[in-house]
């Protein structure tokens, strides 16, 4: 997102040159900001629908499980879900703490 704001400056830049005021390239900075703050909005509300999707598939294997305990390809598929749930966990925990600013990570 920076590069993207860095390089909207640069255009401006060349654009001040050409006539456009201070306060329209600071109107215009605003306005593209706006929006690429509501594209990551957007992609941040897609990546929680995924992570809620995978904690619904991992209920519905633990119950098919609950039902099937013997057979081995529900077992490997429950496993592999609940390592992908648990890696995704740990991404969120440590873009916690780093935003905390804490200082270590157990």
């Amino acid at each position: 997102m920076n590069n993207e704001i860095e390089e909207f400056l640069a255009v401006q830049d060349q654009n001040l040159d050409n006539g456009v005021s201070k306060r329209n390239k600071w109107e215009l900075l605003k306005s593209h900001i706006k929006t690429l703050c509501m594209q990551y909005g957007r992609y941040k509300k897609m990546l929680n629908s995924e992570s809620g999707d995978r904690e619904k598939e991992l209920d519905n294997i633990a119950k098919q499980l609950a039902n099937h305990p013997e057979d081995v390809t529900v077992q490997k598929h429950y496993e592999e879900c609940k390592k992908r749930l648990e890696i995704e966990q740990l991404v969120k925990a440590r873009g916690a703490a780093v935003r905390s600013r804490a200082k270590w990570i157990e």
